[in-house]
């Protein structure tokens, strides 16, 4: 069964009754949708309406039929076809809502009978709509619900049939006749009598003298929304303004009744800390910075770990160090002939944060030390940080700064990232002129005197010990 003719589908057609037939199928549904429109000309141009059909899927294959009664639109047919050809069809036993099971109304019944197919049919005359559950969905079945639509909506037919229009009736017959050229004549005839190029233009210009106030109740609706939102988030915020306010306020008054600092406090403990270095003050949204170097011998390490280190060949030492740089750190650090003299820098904000800040000053500027091989290479102050975080919190800068000098003067071996650049400095062989070395008497001396020193004084060492050997022979 098909609708041959070119009016109701047509482009005017179409523009007028826009998505009435909505399927995720794709099987043929010429003559129900063709049914549908006729009975949108024949019925509901008066009211402005026109009858829809949606076509889709169950949800799942456990879920029943009251939870497809909510959020419908009147003149509306909903058609859900199970998902598994196992699945039991879905039932609704709802107040308001008919089951088309019996007489006058054997719907589900009729169309229920072609291969197996299994239906439930249910109308609710009060919301106009109707939804029919259904095992299987073929264009064979779309023609048996087209022949049975004036028995589904109930809302629009009566209940005996003797009383439907004679002219629309044959309509029917003529579907159950598989007459496709009666039904033609008789859908065009609707489309012409009901004048549906009018009907389009009407609807296209329906509301046009006030599409301006329309559009301006949409746009101030808009901007209603939008400045209401703009009201909270400045609730909100001016909330969060009130508190740090309070915050701010309670804090001043405590701040004014507090106990002065000298004054000379900071002066005083960097004259005390000979090690501590002024660089600048610089300021910076309102907060003052102290830029400070501390300038030190490296003397807080673990002997026995380089010892270890320098006695296995397989070490990452090996990687980085030729033989002169091995004895300069063996005569250092474990046999501790003299100490290595580093700088790091710092921060400190106010008295409220204290960090390292390598890029406070060049580092590499000083002739009488190395940077550090740890804050001044990577700003790390290892397990010194915790501490010094602490004491900033309790606002006790003297011991946070002691910290500082406490983490200038350790070196981890282990750390290979950072004993790769150290090494680097250490070897006699184009080591900078850098008097960095302080020997146990007090001398400062570059690298490369130290090699020549250290290996000058092995020598002698064992020129006495074989002159030694000899005169006891």
């Amino acid at each position: 069964m098909e609708y041959r003719g070119n009016k109701i589908f047509s482009n005017c057609a179409d523009e007028y009754f826009g998505n009435d037939f909505y399927t995720n199928f794709y099987n043929d549904a010429t003559a129900l949708h063709a049914t549908a429109r006729y009975v949108s000309l024949k019925h509901l141009v008066a009211e402005e309406s026109i009858l829809k059909c949606v076509v889709n899927n169950r949800r799942s294959s456990n879920d029943a039929g009251e939870d497809y009664i909510n959020n419908i639109e009147p003149n509306t047919i909903y058609i859900y076809v199970n998902r598994n050809k196992d699945d039991v069809v879905c039932k609704i036993e709802k107040e308001g809502w008919v089951a088309l099971d019996k007489d006058p109304y054997p719907v589900s019944s009729f169309l229920s009978n072609p291969l197996g197919v299994v239906a439930n049919a249910y109308a609710n005359i009060e919301q106009k709509t109707a939804i029919i559950f259904v095992s299987r969905y073929s264009s064979t079945w779309q023609d048996l619900l087209a022949q049975v639509l004036f028995k589904v909506l109930l809302w629009i037919y009566p209940e005996n049939v003797k009383d439907i229009d004679p002219n629309e009736f044959a309509l029917y017959e003529a579907i159950h006749k598989n007459d496709s050229d009666k039904f033609t004549q008789l859908i065009d005839a609707q489309y012409i009598a009901s004048d549906i190029e009018s009907l389009w233009v009407k609807k296209q210009l329906f509301g046009w003298a006030n599409i301006g106030i329309a559009t301006r109740i949409d746009q101030c609706k808009q901007n209603m929304s939008s400045y209401s939102r703009n009201i909270e988030d400045y609730e909100r915020r001016i909330k969060d303004l009130l508190n740090d306010y309070a915050r701010a306020n309670q804090e001043l008054t405590a701040l004014n009744g507090a106990q002065r600092a000298d004054d000379n406090m900071f002066w005083d403990y960097f004259t005390k800390h000979k090690q501590l270095e002024f660089v600048k003050v610089s300021t910076n949204n309102g907060y003052k910075n102290l830029i400070f170097c501390i300038r030190e011998t490296l003397e807080y390490f673990d002997t026995g770990e380089l010892k270890r280190m320098l006695d296995n060949q397989n070490s990452f030492l090996y990687e980085y160090a030729n033989d002169e740089t091995l004895t300069v750190l063996r005569a250092i650090f474990v046999e501790e002939k003299a100490k290595v003299r580093v700088r790091s820098c710092f921060k400190l904000t106010g008295t409220s944060s204290l960090q390292s800040y390598r890029s406070g000053t060049s580092l590499d500027y000083y002739s009488d030390s190395l940077k550090h091989p740890h804050l001044g290479e990577f700003d790390c102050l290892g397990a010194n940080e915790t501490y010094i975080n602490q004491a900033m919190m309790k606002g006790d800068w003297e011991i946070a700064i002691e910290q500082c000098i406490a983490a200038s003067k350790n070196i981890a071996f282990g750390d290979e990232p950072v004993m790769e650049k150290f090494i680097k400095h250490l070897n006699p062989n184009n080591a900078s002129d850098k008097r960095c070395i302080v020997t146990n008497d007090g001398k400062d001396l570059t690298v490369r005197e130290f090699y020549e020193a250290y290996i000058s004084e092995q020598k002698e060492k064992e020129t006495a010990e074989t002159l030694s050997g000899e005169t006891n022979e």
